[in-house]
């Protein structure tokens, strides 16, 4: 429950400042930072397990599929440090589907950093995020996966989800991610859930 009223707080603090109309008139664009707003559509596929650790199997063992997943965010970059580090705020919806109809929404605080540009020619832009994910109701992963049964399950969980971009250095507006969408307890921080749901996604960001 603290963590979960740590993460409201940082979520406000931060929509504060979206809302302020002063705050981003600094955040100039430059070749590697179009501009603060982006949208992105995304796509994939649910691991039958909750472990990230054997999330990208997926991609290679039919039989360990549970649903597909596809979703859209909007985000918004509240701050610009040490030149190439950002934080943007980013809000999202998704549907899991398949083998069930899962509706969810998140709200996280990204970190990314795009300064790492390979042969002058590709922007690549490792990020990490922290926050919240609802369902309306439990992902397969979290009902059938043999470690969560008789286990506590919690509709609103933390929302971690390392990604990698991919833009070219003449078009960094347009980036192609790889995303892995995870719902959790953090080791039962978050109403004593252990374990969650893992989609390895692939997506398109528009950034302007």
């Amino acid at each position: 429950m603290r963590k979960m009223v740590r993460v409201m707080r940082a979520l406000g603090v931060a929509s504060l400042l979206l809302a302020s109309p002063t705050f981003g008139q600094g955040l100039v664009k430059s070749a590697n930072h179009p501009g603060p707003w982006s949208v992105s559509v995304l796509g994939g596929l649910e691991h039958t397990d909750g472990r990230m650790d054997a999330a990208f199997e997926v991609m290679s063992n039919p039989s360990v599929r549970a649903d597909k997943f596809v979703g859209a965010a909007l985000s918004y970059q509240v701050a610009r440090f040490w030149r190439d580090f950002t934080a943007d705020l980013e809000f999202g919806a998704g549907r899991r589907f398949a083998g069930s109809g899962v509706s969810e929404g998140w709200a996280a605080v990204y970190f990314r950093y795009r300064g790492l540009v390979l042969y002058d020619t590709l922007i690549v832009s490792p990020g990490v995020s922290t926050g919240i994910n609802y369902v309306d109701q439990f992902p397969v992963s979290e009902v059938y996966a043999p470690n969560e049964k008789g286990r506590p399950k919690s509709k609103l969980l933390h929302y971690f989800s390392p990604e990698i971009g991919f833009a070219l250095q003449q078009a960094p507006e347009h980036e192609l991610f790889v995303r892995l969408h995870h719902r959790s307890g953090v080791f039962g921080v978050m109403g004593g859930v252990h374990g969650g749901a893992d989609v390895v996604a692939i997506g398109y960001r528009l950034r302007f």
